[in-house]
This record gives C-alpha cells, structure tokens and sequence, in this order.
C-alpha cells in the first residue's frame, strides 16, 4: 500500500508531480454543469461521472494533508 509521504513527495514536493496535479484537478475537480433540459438519466450519469472524478482528486489531497498530520475532520 502507498502510504500519504509518498502522494507528498509525488504531489507536492516533486516540480512535475506538482504540474501533473494542478492539470488533473483543472480538468476533473470542477463543477459540475447539469443541462435543465437533460433527463434524469441524463443528470444522474452527468453527476456520478463528475463525483467520480472529483473522488480521486480529493483522495490525492486527503493523503497530502495526512502527510502534514491534518485530520480528514479539519
């Protein structure tokens, strides 16, 4: 198992690995837009994509802030 001083040390301590983030949280931590028009099919697959993306993301900030002793409650 990786452990948090690793997504450190990638993510935030790494130059490139710091450029890799900034581009992957640009492109899948964003809101998500539903259409009014869509279905509810529609907005329910928009919304579980977006949330999906937007959980790997978090998952990488959440092991970064473990590295620096922050709590998943703070």
């Amino acid at each position: 198992m990786i452990d948090s001083m690793t997504y450190k040390r990638i993510f935030e301590d790494n130059p490139d690995g710091v450029l890799i983030f900034d581009q992957l949280e640009k492109m899948f931590h964003r809101e998500t837009n539903i259409k009014q028009d869509c279905d509810g099919v529609v907005n329910a697959m928009i919304l579980s994509e977006s949330m999906g993306a937007r959980k790997v993301i978090q998952h990488i900030i959440t092991q970064i802030n473990r590295a620096h002793g922050v709590s998943e409650d703070e």
